[in-house]
């Protein structure tokens, strides 16, 4: 985490290792991160959609199976995609039974 100063204001930015700057936003009185790798929320705290990882880690992509899973959407903290029927595996590149 890091430090926003202003004239007016002292915050710590907590940014979940996921962007290098912030600003001072009096409406949520706090940092604000600006820049979010792979990641969304006012503090960079999840993953965007087709990224996964738990906080204060870095967003991975999903890397799902393009045959196996539906949509190659996964799990946001786990990266377990979402797959098809008879599919499985973290990407969906496994057959089940």
């Amino acid at each position: 985490s890091f430090f926003f100063y202003s004239f007016l204001y002292t915050t710590e930015c907590n940014c979940h290792d996921r962007a290098s700057s912030c600003v001072y936003d009096v409406s949520v009185s706090g940092g604000i991160c600006i820049g979010c790798i792979n990641s969304k929320g006012l503090t960079c705290e999840r993953c965007k959609s087709f990224f996964y990882g738990s906080k204060n880690e870095t967003c991975n992509t999903c890397d799902c199976d393009s045959l196996g899973s539906t949509y190659g959407l996964c799990d946001e903290e786990t990266g377990q995609c979402e797959c098809k029927s008879g599919k499985k595996g973290r990407r969906c590149d496994d057959v089940d039974g």
